[in-house]
């Protein structure tokens, strides 16, 4: 089954011919999120936004005055105050009343449970100063993918470099400062780390090339690596140096690899050297031969 969207509607009723309006009357009313998906048995906490002739803002979810229906209350049943469960597979109306104004949303239910969760783009990068959403999607038991990025829907974020990025509770991360951070996702039982890395004016690393692409490699001989850095503007740098480059060996028995990338064979076998800077990784095959 496909992903489904879903899109709020607001219609603003008038609050009747010629009667004057006070500061305090509602002008506006609205659902937030503006858009729902759930899965069988997931809740969510909505918002009721109303606005007043003099601008005040604020949510009226606890308020006795507001009366929230649905279309098909067997799809969603409402489990407290302003919060709806998906109950069947199927769509419905939400309808909701407040000082003389309503909301209409539609809300989704997908037939079947959360089986893991993932993020679009497995790995974040922005600038500093960028923001973007994090991409949070529920795999659904249907084969549906469920956006669940928002709070409301009871995923949490936190980062781990509070000075590189700044994450809302409805999942869009801010580019504070350049460097990498881990942003962990938890959604149910379900958790997921995303790296993030933020970076500055450009020009921006697109790729590594490594040289040599491959190795083949006598017991005790070694060999250096040679990292090339491409960026957006079309040139080339030699980042072998630098400290954000990193060498990883898979295994050491066989083949050492320095922080320098200076690799050196230890014993007969195969393994990877994994070269990494920032997001982007590059493995280097290696053979060793006695």
């Amino acid at each position: 089954m496909r992903a489904w969207t879903l899109t709020l509607l607001l219609v603003v009723t008038g609050c009747g011919a010629g009667a004057p309006l006070s500061s305090d009357d509602v002008v506006s009313l609205r659902i937030l999120p503006a858009e729902i998906d759930l899965y069988l048995l997931l809740e969510a906490q909505l918002t009721f936004e109303s606005r007043t002739l003099d601008g005040q803002v604020k949510d009226v979810v606890a308020s006795p005055d507001l009366d929230i229906l649905a279309t098909d209350p067997e799809v969603v049943r409402l489990a407290g105050p302003g919060r709806i469960q998906g109950a069947a597979a199927g769509r419905t109306r939400l309808v909701a009343y407040f000082g003389g104004r309503q909301a209409v949303g539609e809300v989704r239910v997908a037939d079947g449970v959360l089986e893991g969760i993932i993020a679009e783009p497995a790995r974040l990068e922005l600038e500093v100063g960028q923001h973007r959403t994090v991409g949070l999607r529920g795999r659904v038991s249907d084969g549906s993918l469920l956006d669940i990025s928002s709070g409301a829907v009871g995923t949490r974020y936190r980062l781990d470099n509070p000075g590189v990025a700044a994450v809302t509770t409805d999942g869009w991360i801010f580019g504070l400062g350049e460097g990498m951070a881990t942003l962990v996702a938890e959604h149910s039982v379900f958790r997921l780390e995303i790296p993030v890395q933020v970076v500055g004016p450009g020009p921006h690393l697109v790729s590594l090339e490594v040289s040599p692409p491959s190795l083949a490699l006598r017991v005790a001989e070694e060999v250096q690596l040679v990292v090339s850095g491409l960026y957006d503007d079309g040139s080339r740098r030699d980042v072998s140096g630098d400290p954000a480059t990193t060498f990883m060996s898979s295994d050491t028995a066989v083949v050492e690899a320095a922080a320098t990338g200076r690799v050196r064979a230890r014993g007969k076998g195969s393994a990877v050297v994994t070269v990494g800077h920032g997001l982007l990784l590059v493995r280097v095959p290696a053979s060793v031969s006695e």
